[in-house]
């Protein structure tokens, strides 16, 4: 009888107790080059990591923001990307990733790279987030990071994320690291 009592109660106890939802798992965004070489470079950040990375080594004499080619990369969602709604009362965390060579082949010593990246989410600047170090083309310089997203972003609906790289310092070739190497992890509901 008592053993009918304690599970009729947890029976019941259980009945009226919700379950918290598990929270939606980030979407990881990967910054790609979007086209061939025959195309010429087009940046573009997607939900799937491409490996279609053959322009991006870019022959670049610049130290300190100052030299002969001052290019930047712009990556940027297309308007046909899923639309998110954001959480923004968790970070925007990801790894961002530069490669580099000392001279106009990949077999070089390596070179020091170091470049701005400037994160918007839904047209507003989030954040930016420096990269630099020595690096080859198999061994990038990375920085992994994590930024506050303003509250005004919370439960927003969004499909336009762009990262614009700014170069402060190469001699040589170097290039973002594409491929799956540098992406964002966006936080969603």
């Amino acid at each position: 009888m008592v053993r009918r009592l304690v599970v009729a109660a947890l029976a019941a106890l259980c009945a009226t107790t919700a379950v918290p939802a598990q929270a939606a798992a980030p979407v990881k965004l990967y910054l790609n080059q979007g086209a061939t070489c025959a195309d010429g470079a087009m940046w573009v950040i997607t939900p799937i990591a491409d490996d279609s990375g053959g322009c991006v080594i870019i022959p670049r004499t610049m130290v300190n923001g100052e030299g002969l080619d001052n290019t930047s990369e712009a990556f940027a969602t297309s308007k046909k990307n899923k639309t998110y709604t954001i959480d923004a009362k968790k970070p925007l965390t990801g790894t961002f990733a530069l490669f580099g060579s000392s001279g106009l082949t990949l077999s070089n010593a390596p070179a020091y790279v170091a470049a701005d990246f400037t994160v918007k989410v839904a047209k507003k600047t989030i954040g930016t987030v420096r990269v630099e170090g020595p690096a080859l083309p198999t061994l990038p310089a990375t920085k992994t990071f994590s930024l506050k997203l303003p509250a005004n972003l919370n439960k927003v609906k969004s499909n336009s994320v762009q990262v614009n790289v700014q170069w402060v310092t190469c001699v040589g070739l170097c290039g973002v690291a594409v491929s799956g190497t540098s992406f964002l992890n966006l936080p969603v509901r």
